[in-house]
């Protein structure tokens, strides 16, 4: 955590999103490169139905941190809440961390959501063969 994220941080206490998105985009126009106000960003926005402000964020933070398989679930997991195709974020998330099953899992979903339910129980099934054989 860094002065923009606790500040950022003690003012969420008080309950005035608005005023905590307010100090961060002004905070992380003199300092872009800010990851963890960035990430703080992303999630406040996710928690009040943002979707498309969060992905923003979280496009700006992945930027950073291309490799991150943690941030790129995250993307995916957003993109599937909000109702967006997320197959090709679930399988970037994948291809970061190919033993990590929660990816796998939102893949499934998202394959479900964009009508290839076949895919998808297959898929899990792969997983489970493979979960199994550990």
């Amino acid at each position: 955590m860094n002065a923009l994220t606790a500040g950022a941080e003690a003012l969420r206490t008080q309950g005035d999103d608005c005023a905590v998105v307010a100090l961060l985009e002004a905070g992380l126009t003199a300092d872009p490169g800010n990851a963890d106000g960035w990430f703080l960003l992303a999630r406040i926005h996710r928690d009040n139905d943002d979707s498309l402000a969060s992905l923003a964020a979280l496009e700006r933070l992945i930027a950073m941190r291309p490799d991150d398989a943690g941030l790129a679930y995250l993307r995916a997991r957003v993109r599937l809440d909000a109702g967006f195709d997320a197959v090709d974020a679930f399988a970037g998330a994948i291809a970061l961390d190919r033993e990590a099953t929660l990816p796998r899992l939102g893949l499934a979903a998202a394959l479900v959501a964009a009508g290839a339910a076949d895919q998808a129980e297959s898929l899990l099934k792969v997983r489970e063969t493979e979960l199994s054989a550990r």
